[in-house]
């Protein structure tokens, strides 16, 4: 079989390069955990639907980065204490696959999330009868205010170069 090592102790010269793998990968996922909780904490507003959808964002950030650390450091401390056998692949393995389902609860949850914002079964949806079709302006009022350059002795406005279209024929 191509690229299959059976005898383990020809890879002796790669497990160091394999603990400091296994163990940055562990911590990645506690640290990308803990910025994720906090960036989100601190994103409160103290308005109940959106502290809701926050919380529940934490909730699903802390259950998803905990189960795959929990994953990498098994990885990790099997390797590193049995690296003789092939143990570590008990949680190795199915490390891929946990990030896979992470990330398709975090795509099923958004559904959940969107009926407690907007309260609806069919939230997501976005009607486009609800957005304005067309913008009319029949007036503009400018206040210019003039800035003088002192090093250069000349006198520079903000607006200079501000043109007012009418609006176009037809639209009346």
């Amino acid at each position: 079989m191509a690229g299959l090592v059976v005898d383990l102790t020809k890879l002796a010269p790669l497990i160091p390069w394999v603990i400091v793998w296994l163990a940055i990968e562990a911590a990645v996922d506690i640290v990308i955990t803990a910025i994720l909780s906090r960036a989100l904490w601190r994103s409160r507003t103290g308005l109940a639907r959106t502290n809701t959808v926050i919380h529940r964002c934490i909730k699903a950030a802390i259950q998803s980065g905990l189960f795959s650390s929990v994953f990498a450091f098994a990885s990790l401390f099997t390797f590193a204490l049995w690296n003789t056998t092939y143990l570590y692949t008990i949680f190795s393995w199915p490390l891929g696959r946990i990030y896979s389902y992470s990330l398709l609860y975090t795509l099923v949850i958004r559904k959940e999330l969107s009926e407690i914002v907007y309260g609806a079964s069919d939230a997501g949806d976005v009607r486009m009868n609800s957005f304005p079709t067309s913008l009319r302006i029949s007036s503009v009022h400018f206040r210019q205010n003039t800035v003088a350059d002192s090093r250069a002795g000349n006198v520079k406005s903000p607006l200079d170069r501000c043109i007012v279209l009418p609006p176009p024929k037809g639209s009346a």
